[in-house]
């Protein structure tokens, strides 16, 4: 994980001594927890980003965030969020 940058991330969160077990597995569930709030932090910073229709707003936070998604969304409205989603995490 050299270079990826979540030796920095978890340094903010976490001592510097203690990131260097998390990374090495040392501590599976507290790394297992700073991993998902890494994923769940830049899914949401994504989701900020993308231009997304109301329709299609529940449909990411379901996908990425777990968040409960009252509304069934349709094929349609799927393909069209998360291609959005896509352009903007590639851009």
């Amino acid at each position: 994980m050299d270079g990826s940058g979540l030796k920095e991330l978890f340094s903010v969160v976490y001592a510097a001594s203690f990131v260097d077990k998390l990374l090495s597995g040392h501590v599976y569930v507290r790394t297992q927890r700073a991993h998902i709030l890494a994923y769940a932090a830049l899914a949401a910073i994504i989701q900020d980003e993308t231009d997304l229709y109301a329709d299609e707003q529940p449909v990411i936070e379901f996908t990425f965030l777990g968040s409960d998604c009252t509304q069934k969304a349709n094929e349609d409205v799927l393909k069209s969020a998360l291609q959005k989603f896509n352009t903007t995490l590639n851009s």
